[in-house]
């Protein structure tokens, strides 16, 4: 009975488009979902992943950040923060791959929204971001807040074919 209570609130923690869609792959950081018949690729953050020891003394479990990458171009990308630990994040995402120059991304003006688990916001340009995370080793996301900067690094190891997977789900 407990761990059904547990596994209720984790799903209640999750934004409303993540629970209700069909999981199609789900591997360390990354999740493949098909929403309204339209694939995309979740890649999540915890406490854990944070650069430089900044903001872990905050006992937090579980995703704080997800980053949402469709698998067709004309849609938007998506930043989801955890309302009560990061909050908004402001003005732009950087992602960087490897030791490559940190690609800057801003928000669409006036997409930010929320439930009481998360805020959300819509990135303006992604393009070339899969290839980056099937081909590259490691990838930075950070952004700021307005009071805190948050710096996430995570392992692409065996990425290649979750975007492989991503790309064919999208046909």
């Amino acid at each position: 009975m407990r761990w059904a209570i547990i596994l209720l609130f984790g799903l209640a923690l999750l934004p409303v488009d993540l629970w209700a869609s069909n999981v199609i792959l789900q591997e360390n950081h990354f999740t493949i979902r098909k929403v309204d018949k339209v694939c995309k690729l979740d890649v999540a953050f915890s406490m854990k992943d944070l650069e430089g020891g900044a903001n872990q003394s905050q006992n937090v479990n579980g995703m704080v950040s997800i980053l949402g990458l469709f698998s067709k171009g004309e849609f938007f990308g998506e930043l989801f923060t955890r309302r009560d630990v990061i909050g908004l994040a402001r003005k732009k995402v950087q992602i960087q791959f490897d030791r490559a120059k940190p690609l800057t991304i801003n928000f669409v003006p006036g997409s930010d929204s929320k439930d009481q688990y998360w805020r959300w916001q819509y990135l303006e340009e992604t393009r070339g971001l899969l290839d980056n995370i099937a081909r590259k080793n490691t990838m930075r996301v950070s952004f700021s807040n307005g009071n805190e900067n948050w710096k996430f690094k995570i392992g692409l190891k065996g990425t290649a074919k979750i975007v492989r997977t991503l790309r064919r789900c999208g046909r």
